[in-house]
């Protein structure tokens, strides 16, 4: 059966993958792009649309300023019975 679905060679035409090889060219293309290093008055290129979004900044705005933290707060802030009764526990319960 291995003949004749031509199994029996899976797998030879494969090189085995080396994250070594590919972080070398990475860091190789890094290190030509000079990105990490600080070069006064550099700018980035593109629009706003490609900058990312300070999604934290927005979120804690939209929680102090929205409906989020009252109802946090009207679902947790109710009276609540100061009052102990103990007629319940039974004291024969050994």
């Amino acid at each position: 059966m291995e003949q004749e679905f031509n199994t029996q060679t899976h797998g030879k035409h494969h090189n085995t993958p080396s994250k070594d090889a590919d972080i070398k060219l990475l860091e190789s293309a890094y290190q030509a792009s000079d990105t990490h290093r600080y070069i006064p008055g550099r700018k980035l290129k593109g629009s706003k649309r490609d900058r990312v979004q300070d999604t934290v900044t927005k979120g804690l705005e939209k929680l102090h300023t929205g409906q989020t933290l009252q109802r946090w707060q009207f679902g947790r802030n109710f009276p609540r019975s100061l009052d102990e009764i103990w007629e319940i526990v039974n004291d024969n319960a050994d």
